[in-house]
């Protein structure tokens, strides 16, 4: 079940296959299917623990494998009681059982927790996620401000560039070498922008502020945010593009950022199929 909530969650998103998926689902907005299922376990862990004993055999059953001593088995003869159930409400620190509005008030609360328990290891673990962590709010919930909002069917493409860069998987030759996986490859990898002479790596910062390549997109963007945020100019370029990538920047800026993600995928798209990008010519 997992693994199909991953795959519709990267195509909510416009993400490309082997993304992070703890990304993504930050991305989204949403827990993994183990910490739902855990959270229904502690609700159903209290609900048999609110029935009363003398009436309800579940009740009796559950007070019985909490007793057994036997080793706890394996497959489908597991004491899941022992096992499972009473360790999970050990560490949700609910042990004993509450009233129904209670219950979902914790059961929320334990999602709440561990949610992003995983997605905050994954930014100090993995290269590819190093700018996410500079990027997004790690303690946020729900979909980013910028996913939210509505977006004209034009500007999707645009929209979903974002969302690539932000979640480390991209077109971009810092991401593309990265996916080199042979030892040959490895040592051969090549990070370096086709679209200019600077032999720089193509990073996000480079590819929207920096390379010569897309200039005139750039200056076109430039003029269109001296008009809704004229301070972004005036902004270190580091600073530019955690502004661009944020959560949520001015709505005002969504349309030409959109705009002008799409301005630079067609530029870079001329020169990568130019033969001045195949090596055969001067470069801007």
């Amino acid at each position: 079940l997992q693994t199909e909530m991953n795959a519709v969650h990267r195509t909510m998103i416009g993400a490309e296959a082997h993304t992070s998926t703890t990304a993504v689902r930050h991305e989204v907005g949403c827990a993994s299917q183990r910490v739902r299922a855990d959270a229904a376990a502690l609700r159903f862990r209290n609900n048999i623990l609110s029935l009363k004993e003398s009436e309800h055999v579940a009740r009796q059953l559950y007070r019985a494998l909490q007793k057994d001593d036997e080793p706890l088995g394996s497959g489908v003869t597991t004491n899941a009681v022992k096992g499972f159930l009473e360790p999970l409400a050990t560490r949700a620190a609910w042990k004993e059982p509450v009233g129904p509005y209670a219950a979902k008030t914790r059961t929320k609360a334990y999602v709440k927790k561990y949610q992003n328990q995983e997605f905050e290891k994954d930014l100090k673990d993995k290269s590819s996620l190093a700018n996410m962590a500079k990027w997004v709010r790690v303690e946020r919930q729900d979909l980013p401000a910028y996913l939210s909002r509505p977006c004209p069917i034009g500007l999707r493409e645009g929209r979903q560039w974002k969302t690539k860069f932000r979640v480390g998987r991209h077109r971009l030759q810092s991401s593309l070498a990265v996916r080199e996986r042979t030892r040959k490859e490895k040592d051969s990898r090549d990070y370096t922008c086709k679209c200019c002479d600077r032999n720089v790596p193509e990073t996000v910062k480079h590819a929207l502020l920096e390379c010569v390549a897309h200039e005139k997109e750039r200056e076109s963007f430039m003029r269109r945010m001296d008009e809704v945020a004229p301070v972004f100019r005036r902004l270190a370029h580091d600073e530019k593009v955690e502004f661009l990538m944020a959560d949520g920047p001015p709505v005002e800026t969504d349309s030409f950022l959109y705009r002008f993600l799409m301005n630079i995928r067609a530029s870079r798209e001329r020169w990568l199929g130019s033969p001045t990008a195949q090596g055969v010519g001067p470069r801007p």
